[in-house]
């Protein structure tokens, strides 16, 4: 009786993995590519559990069966009208792109104006600091007006390099940039607060000696 009942344990315990498995093969699986492509705004047909899309197919070719020119040799249409739809309804088109250039444009612009204000001012706050040579180990620490504007601007691009940073990160092994080269080095060995001063110091520096550089460049036309 003891051993039936192990038995009867075992089996079920077996069945149990047995059904997760199917039920992470045929649809938890499938669930989660789906979340994945959402998240990069494609989206696709609604499946069903047991049934997938069968039964939209199946409607899609009736629909469409009478439609289509006969004689034609794009087998595609004839076998799979339904992809031929799906891809006019949700692919990704970069024509259909164009039209929001303008768009895009109008929504990044500000942003990396507000941006380059803030820096400037920073830079603008620490050149009025560095008039006080003599007094520079001194003076950064009084709580001057000047002083609070250069912490909070620092604070401030600090937070904005650290977002991007974070956000570059997360897509990390499908692009390689500059940027990543960057967070990888900070990696190596250091503590947050350490991998976060690499990260933002680093960007400071290309940025200062970019626009330093474009200041001082003649134009091309010289």
């Amino acid at each position: 009786m003891e051993k039936l009942l192990a038995l009867i344990v075992v089996l079920v315990i077996l069945l149990s993995f047995a059904l997760f498995y199917l039920c992470n093969i045929l649809w938890l699986r499938a669930v989660k590519i789906r979340k994945k492509l959402r998240r990069q705004g494609i989206r696709g047909p609604k499946p069903t559990f047991l049934y997938g899309n069968t039964k939209e197919i199946k409607r899609i070719r009736q629909e469409l069966k009478f439609s289509q020119k006969q004689g034609t040799n794009n087998f595609i249409s004839t076998l799979f009208p339904h992809f031929l739809l799906w891809r006019e309804t949700y692919e990704f088109f970069m024509d259909k792109i164009k039209g929001m250039i303008q768009l895009i444009e109008d929504a990044t612009v500000p942003v990396l104006e507000a941006w380059e204000d803030m820096i400037d001012d920073l830079q603008k706050a620490i050149a009025r600091q560095d008039s006080f040579v003599g007094l520079s180990a001194l003076w950064k620490y009084l709580p001057t007006k000047s002083n609070q504007e250069i912490q909070l601007l620092d604070e401030q691009v600090r937070l904005l390099i650290l977002d991007v940073a974070k956000e570059q990160h997360h897509y990390q092994d499908s692009h390689n940039s500059l940027l990543n080269a960057i967070i990888d080095g900070a990696q190596d060995g250091c503590s947050a607060a350490e991998a976060e001063d690499f990260i933002v110091g680093n960007c400071k520096t290309i940025y200062f000696g970019g626009v330093t550089r474009a200041r001082r460049s003649p134009p091309s036309g010289a």
